[in-house]
């Protein structure tokens, strides 16, 4: 998230329009971490990116109820989903897996436990005189045979 603070302003400003007063605060990115993780916010905001592309990584660490404490910061649960998700961890047949996180996105949906944002496009720079380099999606590369000619 490009600019955290102007986008509290954004939703600070969303919300009063439909009669709810948001506190923005801020604190160290540490404490923010374990204030979340013990869910004591009534909103926040974090990011999230992927490291390996399939949609377990994202809907069961962040919604799963198995991820209380954890990644689900919300504390959202729906024993439906939950179970579907663990399900789909042993599916290994592509088209029924992909059904079955069709169906987690519209039970996700029709909750709606979390506002998405943003998805931000990583930004790269390049030079020829720098070797070995390979962009992951997950913008967290391993730089340790990276070096510059």
């Amino acid at each position: 998230m490009p600019d955290p603070p102007k986008a509290a302003e954004a939703l600070q400003a969303d919300f009063a329009k439909v009669g709810l007063k948001a506190n923005i605060v801020t604190m160290e990115w540490v404490t923010y971490l374990e204030e979340t993780k013990k869910g004591k916010q009534g909103v926040f905001m974090l990011g999230w990116s992927g490291v390996n592309g399939g949609p377990d990584y994202f809907l069961y660490n962040l919604l799963g109820k198995h991820s209380i404490p954890g990644g689900n910061r919300t504390f959202y649960v729906n024993e439906e989903l939950s179970e579907l998700l663990v399900q789909a961890q042993a599916v290994t047949d592509q088209e029924k897996r992909a059904e079955m996180y069709r169906k987690a996105q519209e039970i996700i949906f029709n909750d709606a436990p979390m506002i998405p944002l943003v998805h931000s496009t990583p930004v790269l720079a390049a030079s020829v005189r720098v070797k070995n380099y390979v962009p992951h999606p997950s913008t967290s590369e391993a730089l340790t045979y990276v070096y510059i000619e």
